[in-house]
């Protein structure tokens, strides 16, 4: 009987905890930034066309706050026909490019702080990663100050970053 009892708890903390954790990823899925009140944020992101995967998560950080955290990882094929700075990217730019990227990746990554019913954004960015020879992984967050990738992601166009990239390994 006790087993039972232990177990019938273990579940509820489970399900008790799982239910923080959607609550605060749909907190902010389905809250609106002051940049464009008539997209929520959830739309936005799982929209993006130039994404090829998307994923959320909420963990408390080492403040005891409730953190959500969204990452879209760039499909670089996506960016074919995007133009910057009067570069075209063509096919075959993307393919060389992508070739030489083969162990780098970029995603788009946001986090916002939530609390009750209100969450802030207190960090987005891009996040290089790329696995060396001997199979480590390196990243390096780069943050966006500006905000300017937050509003190309609702705006879905292009992220002039990506594109830079791609321009440069292509190079290579």
């Amino acid at each position: 009987m006790k087993k039972v009892i232990s177990a019938i708890m273990m579940l509820t903390v489970l399900a008790g905890l799982q239910a923080c954790t959607s609550s605060a990823i749909d907190t902010v899925k389905g809250g609106t930034l002051t940049l464009d009140s008539s997209l929520s944020v959830g739309q936005a992101f799982e929209n993006y066309s130039y994404f090829k995967i998307t994923s959320w998560d909420s963990y408390e950080d080492n403040r005891g706050r409730q953190i959500v955290e969204f990452k879209g990882v760039m499909d670089y094929g996506k960016f074919v026909g995007a133009n910057y700075g009067g570069s075209i990217l063509s096919p075959e730019i993307v393919t060389k490019a992508k070739k030489n990227m083969e162990n780098m990746e970029m995603s788009v990554l946001a986090q916002f702080a939530v609390k009750g019913n209100r969450f802030l954004l207190i960090f987005s960015g891009i996040n290089v990663g790329r696995v060396d020879e001997n199979g480590k992984l390196h990243q390096k967050k780069i943050p966006d100050t500006r905000m300017e990738t937050i509003e190309a992601v609702y705006r879905n166009e292009p992220l002039e970053l990506v594109s830079i990239m791609l321009l440069n390994f292509c190079s290579k």
